[in-house]
C-alpha cells in the first residue's frame, strides 16, 4: 500500500513536482497572474516575477502557460533555466522553442526571430517568451532581451517577455537601466500566511478525495513554524510526514510525526552535504 492510500487519498498530493492542478491561488498569486496576463494580452512587453527559492515562481509560470497553451493564437517559448553560455545559445534556444531553424550567426538568428515575430503579430497572434531562473542570465543576455523588445509596431510589442528569478536578479538588472525602464510590472512572491497554508493543503487533499482530518491542528501549526511559510518547504515536510505516518500506522498526522519528518529531512540534507564535501576533497 502506498502512503497516500493509507489516508484514502487517490494520489500523493504533496509530491514535489509543481503540478498546476494543485496550485492554490492565494491573493498574491492571483494578483501576480492578473498583472502578467495584462502585460501579455495588452502586448506591452516585459514583466518580472521575483521570489526566493521555493516561493512558487515555477508553479505560477506553469499556471500562466496553461491559460494560453491551447489557444493557437499564442506561440510560447518556455526556457526553464536562464543559464546559457552566450547570447547565441540563448537565441538558438528561443528559436528552437518557436520551431525556427538554427542559423550560423547571431545576427541571422535574431533576424529569424524578428521576422517570425512580425509575421505572428501581423496575423493577430502573440509570442510569449518565458524565462525561469532568469537570475542566471549574464550581462549581454539582458541586452539581447532589450533588443527583442525593440521588435514593435506603432501600437504594440511583437514579443511579450516574462522573466522570473531569485532576488539577485534585481542586482543584475540594476546595471541595465535601459532594460529596467522597459519593465511594465514587477511581481514579488512572498511566503504563505498560516491561513494560506491551510487552504493550500485543503485544496490538494480535497482534489484527491480526502479531508483535512488527515492532519491534527497541532500538526498544522508545527508544519507552519518549521516551514516558515515557504510553499516548497511546506510540501516537502508534508510529503515526508505522510510517508512516516503511513509507516507508523498513525492517523491523523500528528505534531510528533511532523517533528520526526523534519529530523529525517535534516539528516538526509546533512548526509548529502557530507557526500558532496567528500567528493570535492577527493577531486
Amino acid at each position: 500500500m502506498k502512503a497516500h492510500q493509507f489516508f484514502k487519498l487517490k494520489e500523493n498530493v504533496f509530491a514535489p513536482s509543481p503540478n498546476p492542478r494543485f496550485l492554490y491561488l492565494t491573493d498574491q498569486t492571483n494578483a501576480c497572474l492578473f498583472k502578467c496576463k495584462f502585460v501579455i494580452e495588452e502586448k506591452q512587453g516585459l514583466s518580472l516575477i521575483v521570489g526566493k527559492i521555493g516561493y512558487g515562481k515555477t508553479s505560477v509560470l506553469r499556471e500562466l502557460i496553461n491559460g494560453y497553451i491551447d489557444d493557437a493564437a499564442y506561440k510560447i517559448a518556455m526556457l526553464p533555466n536562464g543559464s546559457f553560455p552566450s547570447e547565441m545559445q540563448l537565441a538558438k534556444a528561443i528559436s528552437s522553442e518557436l520551431g525556427l531553424p538554427s542559423r550560423r550567426s547571431l545576427d541571422a538568428q535574431i533576424r529569424e526571430i524578428r521576422d517570425y515575430a512580425f509575421t505572428v503579430y501581423g496575423e493577430g497572434g502573440t509570442i510569449i517568451l518565458i524565462i525561469d531562473e532568469a537570475q542566471n542570465l549574464k550581462g549581454a543576455q539582458f541586452d539581447f532581451l532589450r533588443e527583442l523588445l525593440n521588435f514593435e509596431s506603432n501600437e504594440a510589442k511583437t514579443i511579450q517577455i516574462l522573466i522570473a528569478g531569485q532576488p539577485e536578479i534585481e542586482t543584475k538588472l540594476a546595471t541595465k537601466p535601459a532594460l529596467v525602464s522597459r519593465i511594465i510590472l514587477t511581481n514579488y512572491l512572498d511566503t504563505f500566511t498560516y491561513e494560506d497554508m491551510v487552504a493550500a493543503i485543503e485544496h490538494r487533499v480535497r482534489l484527491a478525495g480526502g479531508s483535512m482530518d488527515i492532519l491534527s491542528d497541532d500538526a498544522l501549526k508545527a508544519l507552519y513554524v518549521a516551514s516558515r511559510g515557504v510553499p516548497r518547504e511546506i510540501m516537502k515536510i508534508a510529503n515526508a510526514s505522510l510517508l512516516l505516518a503511513a509507516v507508523n500506522q498513525t492517523k491523523p498526522i500528528t505534531e510528533d510525526i511532523i517533528k520526526l519528518a523534519i529530523e529525517n529531512i535534516l539528516t538526509t540534507e546533512r548526509n548529502g552535504e557530507s557526500e558532496t564535501a567528500e567528493l570535492r576533497a577527493g577531486a
